[in-house]
Order: structure tokens, then C-alpha cells, then sequence
């Protein structure tokens, strides 16, 4: 596997999938960043192969490339465990669900086919315990396509570091670094972060959100059951997950 950085002649990985990289600026130099959760596979009736297309503001030598196409091989398959290990309770959490679905809806059935009112003081009460289970099934059933993406991506191979040529990724990487340049440009991850936001760059928003709090966006994995299906029920179902390693320091 090598890296051919800013190589026009792409023909040969023009079918693997990209995975977006970008080189941002931090306060003591320069992180790379990608969201393994964005990748478009899982519908392919073969294995996939995927690409690096790195935005970077400034050129990158083939040593380099080839550095990023290795960090984000690594970063990928230690996603993809960890969100196989996590994902595999959901079946479980949903069938759980459903089956207090079902039981509010025969609850229900039961309080229209009987006219006596007071039943409905049953229905309110077994309603407010049977709900949020069958709220939370609906919201676990998402977690087919992490377990489906988990399966490709441990077994896709990362065949090459690309420039990245997309107008809005090389636009966002412009706008970001460009204000570094200006007189108030800031290095902290405050105005960094202000500044994706005002370029309407909402994964970079994240992800300078993220360094900021300092907390892990990845759950992590754990051999327990039940502490595997109390990580899945207090997950938010809008986070994505953002790997991320150092690059050049200035």
C-alpha cells in the first residue's frame, strides 16, 4: 500500500471509496481529522476499498501522505471494534422494545373495548413505564447500519492518500486557515472553533468542540454486557464519532 500524493492520475483508486481528511489548525501546531460514521458503504455486495483525500493548506511530501494513509488505517479498524463490540446488544435492546410496544398497545385495545373509565388510570401508569422503552427501541434499531459499517470496515483495505479535490472541503480548509492570517486571527480552540461555525463547517465545529471539552466522542468498548447495553441506552443517537492525530507543529 503507498501513498501518491497530488497525483493527477487517480484512475486506479477513482472507485474506492474517499475518506475525507482534514489538516486543521491546533494551538500548539496541526491535528488531522476525519468521521469514520460518514462513509458511504454497506449496500456493496463485495468489500470495498478505500482512499485518503487529505485537504491540507499546505503541500505535503509523499513521506507525510503516506503517514496519514497509515494513521487513518490504524484509527479505522480500532473504530470499527470498538463499534462491533458495541453494537452487538442492540437486537437485544429492540426486542425489549417491542415487546413494550406491543403490551402498550393491547393496554390500550383494552381500555377502548372497556367502557369503564377507571381504567385508564391503569393505562397512564403502565403507559409512562412501557414508553420510553418502546421510544428507545426505535432509536436503538439505528444502530444496524454502525454494526453493518463496522463489518465492512474491518475487513476494507486503505489502498491510498489522495489530495482531496472537493470545492466545500477545500473552501472550508481555506476559510479556517485564512483567518489565522487576518490581524485578530486566534490559535485558541475557542475562536477556532467560532471561526468554523462562521464558515457554516459544522464537522469542524465539532470537532474543535470536542478538544475543547476533552472528553472521548467514542464510547469505549468494554466486555460486560450490561455496561455494553448501559453505554447503548445512554447514548445520544446525533453524536459522531471523530478520530483524529497529530501532524506538523509550528
Amino acid at each position: 500500500m503507498s501513498a501518491i500524493f497530488d497525483n493527477p492520475d487517480v484512475n486506479s483508486f477513482q472507485y474506492a471509496k474517499p475518506i475525507n481528511v482534514f489538516v486543521v489548525p491546533v494551538p500548539d501546531g496541526t491535528n488531522a481529522f476525519f468521521e469514520p460514521a460518514a462513509l458511504n458503504i454497506g449496500s456493496e455486495s463485495s468489500t470495498p476499498t478505500l482512499r485518503v483525500d487529505i485537504y491540507s493548506p499546505f503541500e505535503l511530501s509523499e513521506g507525510e501522505a503516506e503517514y496519514m494513509r497509515a494513521e487513518v488505517e490504524s484509527q479505522i479498524i480500532a473504530y470499527a471494534k470498538r463499534q462491533a463490540d458495541l453494537s452487538k446488544g442492540w437486537k437485544g435492546l429492540a426486542i425489549l422494545g417491542g415487546i413494550d410496544l406491543l403490551l402498550l398497545v393491547l393496554l390500550l385495545i383494552f381500555v377502548l373495548i372497556n367502557s369503564d373509565r377507571s381504567f385508564l388510570v391503569f393505562f397512564w401508569l403502565f403507559g409512562v413505564t412501557l414508553l420510553p422503552g418502546s421510544i428507545e427501541a426505535v432509536r436503538v434499531f439505528s444502530w444496524r447500519r454502525r454494526s453493518r459499517l463496522a463489518q465492512y470496515l474491518l475487513h476494507s483495505p486503505v489502498v491510498a492518500a489522495l489530495a482531496g479535490r472537493s470545492g466545500d472541503g477545500t473552501e472550508a480548509i481555506t476559510q479556517v486557515w485564512g483567518n489565522l492570517g487576518t490581524a485578530d486571527g486566534r490559535r485558541d480552540l475557542a475562536s477556532l472553533e467560532e471561526s468554523c461555525r462562521t464558515a457554516r463547517w459544522g464537522v469542524g465545529v465539532r470537532f474543535y468542540r470536542h478538544l475543547r471539552q476533552g472528553s472521548m466522542i467514542d464510547p469505549p468498548s468494554s466486555t460486560s454486557v450490561a455496561r455494553r447495553l448501559v453505554t447503548m441506552f445512554m447514548a445520544t443517537s446525533e453524536s459522531s464519532p471523530i478520530s483524529y492525530f497529530p501532524c506538523r507543529k509550528f
